[in-house]
């Protein structure tokens, strides 16, 4: 085997292997943006569970305030008509409100993170297409080259 032929083999081997290496590498990124959207994904779930939660914490304390202002009217004789239950309806609104605030808050954070999920599994695929696109022009560029006799055959590229 001569150095002409050496060459040649070489060239296309090394094209063939950076074509494989543009693959592999988009294939690694693909794995890389899959796991991330995946985590992205769970956090999401997490936040809802979170903030659902926090909701009926924020209603349960509401609801023992509540009882315990109604409680303390009991003992002291007052009733629940007039001033006082124009506040228990306040309380009650504030409470649903702020409720509301809590779970809309958490759902927020969530759809935050879906969307960060779904734009790393768009980087993933991107990067799967950019390296087949390398893979391609490092295959074209070395048969370029070996059609212009560019893998030691005396003429340059």
């Amino acid at each position: 085997m001569g150095l002409e032929t050496l060459a040649l083999v070489a060239g296309i081997g090394g094209g063939v292997m950076s074509a494989a290496g543009s693959i592999q590498k988009g294939q690694a990124a693909q794995e890389a943006a899959n796991y991330n959207a995946a985590v992205a994904a769970q956090r999401a779930a997490e936040e809802r569970d979170s903030a659902a939660a926090a909701t009926q914490d924020y209603v349960r304390k509401g609801s023992d305030t509540l009882a315990s202002a109604t409680a303390l009217r009991g003992a002291t004789g007052v009733t629940s008509e007039g001033s006082p239950l124009m506040v228990d309806e306040a309380t009650v609104r504030q409470v649903a409100l702020g409720a509301a605030r809590t779970l809309h808050g958490g759902e927020l954070r969530a759809n935050r993170l879906e969307d960060d999920a779904k734009l790393q599994k768009m980087k993933g695929e991107n990067a799967v297409t950019a390296s087949y696109l390398d893979a391609g022009s490092s295959l074209l560029t070395t048969a370029g080259k070996f059609g212009k006799g560019g893998f030691g055959t005396g003429t340059s590229a």
